[in-house]
């Protein structure tokens, strides 16, 4: 669209309908993990339309996901209330971990969401706002690199284990 046009975001956008058919995926490549090493950012614009995830994950809806590697979704502890924004980073050698940044996001309201690691602190941003720091080294303390895998990068849900599809996406989900 053009400056004198008015551009709905929401049809630029990808629309997630939150079932198991609505996602978006990436093949597996270096260049998504193991060519990053320790230091990366991820972001989006995302306007969730509900607050709660799948009937095997109620409390979370995943943004992005590159399993056992890194990820960012909306998580809530308890389903009456919204979900804050959230990160998982796995250092090669060192499990699973998530951190939470403690702010909501918000349903049926555009948000833009971020997180930036580089191999020793994850740092957690929402509306360009710095939230939250988490230590997140390597290995025995030194500067971690970020666990190279075979997954591919979904945008709108998470496969774990045995295959299983959850924590699917309903909503927005922008650049």
């Amino acid at each position: 669209c053009s400056f004198a046009e008015f551009c709905d975001a929401a049809q630029m956008a990808l629309k997630l309908d939150g079932d198991f058919e609505s996602y978006f995926e990436a093949p597996d490549h270096r260049s998504l993990d193991g060519d990053l090493g320790a230091v990366f950012t991820v972001e989006a614009w995302v306007n969730p339309a509900t607050n709660l995830g799948d009937d095997t994950h109620p409390n979370e809806y995943m943004i992005l996901n590159k399993e056992d590697s890194y990820e960012i979704s909306v998580r809530n502890n308890d389903l009456a209330t919204e979900g804050s924004l959230q990160v998982a980073v796995q250092p090669a050698g060192l499990p699973w971990e998530w951190w939470d940044s403690g702010e909501i996001v918000p349903v049926n309201k555009w948000t833009h969401v971020a997180a930036t690691w580089d191999g020793l602190v994850i740092s957690t941003f929402v509306n360009g706002k710095f939230l939250l720091a988490f230590d997140k080294t390597g290995a025995g303390g030194e500067k971690g690199v970020l666990r190279s895998t075979a997954a591919t990068l979904k945008v709108g849900r998470r496969v774990r284990g045995d295959a299983v599809v959850h924590s699917i996406f309903k909503g927005l989900i922008d650049e």
